[in-house]
């Protein structure tokens, strides 16, 4: 189990050696399972955009990119190692028509990477669009399909919870708080979906939605506490469907198992009780098995093939990895068999910072693998660079045999004295002061003696005639 605040998102690179969370905490915490052991820390974390929860993660298909959804207005790429490579443009909030503004005017909700154009993905937000862009133009969105819900003028807005491309990049589907499923040809025209249907309870939140590989079938999340199985040849009512799954939160997902055989989805439970993974038929969904897995809401699930493991996050801050001492590979697998560093009994690395050093205790604990030893001999080595560039430049060593030097003593007068003492030398004129004064020599007859008095009396009174009234 890998603890942190309450988990809304949760991403796995292809190849299942990196984990990526985000939290309604506004952090993005980076794991590395090759390089964790059992103290289950992240290598990384970062704030993607400040005050704002994290609704989706998601890697491109070369794992080199990861696309960023909070609830603010623009989504944002970051590399593998956290670092932000994209921030797309604003939509105008002044524009009216949604087909006019540049990018989203309100809070983005979901998104989803093309599955086979790695230079292509899509989002969806409460402006009531969902927008297709391409990771090359950051300025301006590729192409806007506008929603339209029921009623007229604003009224005919409705948030787009969830959107997904199905796995050939035949649809884009997309769930609005309406009740309505939409889903749209990826060739256009975007004018008007392809179909619709009223899926679920008007107002209700449809957290999430997945096509089958074939693209012939599409599951549903609802708010509505519901799931539904929909055939996209015949959109027109669902095919199967199961009530009383309880969810309570907009990111909680559904995913097909590798094999296509089951979904799995979360279960929302009150707090403190048992929160649990539901796996469900793909083809009727009738239950197959309630898994218990924390005792709080299971918000996201995953479940990556080349590894074969499943990982949940939960909304008491727990993310638990789920897999097989047999069929499973790597993964949570290299965590169990690696002891976490033995360290003092009193050293606390929460409250530690090495200031000498650079870096923190809490820092260093958190990267207690080869590449945590490598960043702390590179944060000693800066510091120690910082520490030089602050220290005073040294006189130069070649000041005693300075030419110049030597020049302003051969050539500019009273140059030696600069080197003596000064009383020493104000002294050795002081017996030809006293016998021939030069300044005072005119006052030797008419004034030989001093008029100053030597000592200086009490202070008269002044006559009090003379005191100021």
């Amino acid at each position: 189990m890998l603890t942190m605040e309450a988990v809304s998102a949760l991403a796995l690179d292809a190849s299942g050696s990196r984990l990526v969370s985000g939290s309604y905490d506004y952090d993005v915490k980076f794991w590395d399972f090759a390089g964790m052991n059992a103290a289950l820390k992240p290598f990384k974390t970062i704030e993607p955009v400040e005050g704002h929860p994290v609704h989706h993660l998601e890697y491109s298909l070369s794992g080199e990119s990861l696309l960023v959804l909070t609830s603010s207005l623009q989504p944002r790429l970051f590399s593998r190692d956290g670092v932000q490579l994209s921030e797309f443009v604003r939509g105008d909030v002044y524009l009216r028509d949604m087909r006019h503004t540049k990018g989203h005017v309100s809070e983005v909700t979901s998104g989803s990477w093309h599955p086979s154009n790695r230079d292509e993905f899509i989002t969806a937000s409460s402006d009531s669009t969902v927008r297709i862009w391409d990771v090359n133009n950051r300025w301006e969105h590729k192409t806007v399909v506008v929603v339209r819900g029921k009623g007229t003028g604003q009224q005919m807005r409705t948030k787009v919870t969830t959107c997904a491309y199905s796995p050939k990049g035949k649809w884009i589907g997309g769930a609005c708080t309406d009740g309505t499923v939409h889903i749209w040809g990826t060739n256009g025209p975007f004018t008007r979906p392809t179909a619709t249907v009223e899926g679920h309870v008007r107002q209700s939140e449809t957290s999430g939605m997945v096509f089958s590989h074939d693209e012939n079938y599409l599951a549903t999340r609802g708010g509505d506490e519901t799931v539904k199985l929909w055939d996209t040849r015949n959109f027109k009512q669902p095919i199967g469907q199961i009530t009383d799954v309880d969810n309570n939160h907009i990111e909680t997902n559904i995913i097909y198992s590798p094999d296509q055989k089951y979904l799995l989805t979360g279960v929302s439970c009150p707090p403190d009780q048992q929160g649990h993974l539901l796996v469900l038929s793909a083809q009727s969904l009738s239950p197959i098995r309630r898994i218990p897995v924390s005792n709080s809401s299971v918000i996201r699930v995953l479940w990556n093939s080349r590894i074969n493991q499943i990982i949940t996050g939960s909304h008491n801050a727990s993310i638990h990895v789920l897999y097989s001492p047999h069929s499973s590979l790597r993964g949570a697998k290299l965590i169990v068999t690696r002891a976490p560093k033995i360290r003092h009994v009193d050293d606390d690395t929460a409250f530690t910072t090495d200031v000498l050093d650079g870096y923190s205790g809490d820092q260093a604990t958190r990267l207690e693998d080869g590449s945590g030893e490598r960043l702390i001999r590179k944060l000693k080595a800066q510091a120690k660079a910082a520490q030089k560039a602050m220290a005073p430049e040294m006189p130069s060593s070649a000041v005693a045999s300075d030419p110049d030097k030597a020049h302003v003593k051969a050539h500019i007068g009273l140059a030696a004295m600069r080197d003596e003492d000064p009383r020493e030398a104000l002294l050795k004129f002081a017996e030809k002061a006293k016998n021939d004064p030069i300044f005072t020599k005119a006052y030797l007859k008419n004034q030989p003696k001093t008029l100053l008095q030597d000592r200086a009396g009490e202070d008269e009174i002044e006559p009090s005639a003379k005191r100021r009234k």
